[in-house]
């Protein structure tokens, strides 16, 4: 018969285990558990049960050292200054120079990793001695860019504390964009130089700014020939600035006397 889980392992719902079937570490979904060995009143140092894979759902029997929790040693560097923190990990909890972990609600960027056999690329919480991270103050922001009648989506990666500006200007993928609005929460601002910061901006509208190119005539407005037949072959008289063909002679000739020479 299961016996009472102990405080250290209460609340226990779901674990980081290795999965056979897909050959890596995934979430697994406890869906039994007990403390093997005669019940005390010592809390449990272990704890066995069952647990469901969320990728494959595939079923297993897992067991447990300690603690189901580890606390690491996180070191949160910001230019001259530098904070220690103890945070609480599952103790299979993969862990990666470059990855993104929550320190007091803000996300930080690992930048090494600290095990008892030295530095490590990758790890597992259980493992880890000292994470040393910088802060990650970016954030994905989309932007819709309107191109006549189309429209196209684009994504950057800029520092949430970026301020975006209605009318402001935008260099994105070797090109400049105008700010023509931005969307923030529930609401669309249109208005010139209403602004807010990225992290609070779900979408931002762009318009390109074209220049004339320079040294060239594709920007002058030419009147090209006639493409009606009707107009190609009219001989109704033209300016001689206009394009299409010479105008014939419409006026009747001079009238010839009895000898044969013109009036």
């Amino acid at each position: 018969m299961a016996e009472e889980i102990g405080s250290s392992f209460a609340g226990l719902h779901s674990l980081d285990l290795d999965c056979l079937r897909c050959g890596e570490t995934t979430r697994h979904r406890v869906l039994h558990t007990r403390t093997p060995g005669p019940s005390s009143d010592r809390r449990p140092t272990s704890i066995e049960g069952t647990a469901r894979c969320q990728v494959c759902h595939t079923v297993r029997h897992f067991a447990v050292s300690g603690a189901p929790e580890v606390r690491v040693s996180v070191i949160l560097s910001e230019g001259a200054s530098s904070t220690r923190r103890w945070v609480p990990f599952a103790r299979g909890r993969p862990l990666s120079v470059g990855g993104i972990v929550t320190l007091e609600n803000r996300p930080v960027r690992i930048v090494r990793l600290d095990t008892p056999a030295g530095s490590r690329e990758h790890c597992q919480a259980s493992e880890a001695v000292t994470l040393w991270t910088v802060p990650d103050d970016y954030v994905w922001l989309s932007y819709a860019v309107t191109e006549g009648s189309k429209t196209r989506s684009l994504r950057a990666r800029v520092r949430a504390d970026q301020r975006i500006e209605v009318g402001g200007v935008v260099d994105l993928e070797g090109a400049r964009f105008r700010v023509w609005g931005f969307r923030a929460g529930s609401r669309t601002l249109r208005r010139p130089g209403e602004s807010g910061l990225a992290r609070n901006i779900s979408r931002v509208y762009l318009r390109p700014i074209v220049n004339p190119p320079g040294g060239r005539r594709d920007w002058s407005r030419s009147r090209g020939s006639p493409n009606r037949r009707e107009s190609s072959l009219s001989s109704r008289s033209r300016s001689r600035s206009s394009p299409g063909l010479r105008s014939t002679r419409t006026s009747e000739p001079a009238r010839e006397n009895a000898s044969g020479g013109a009036h």
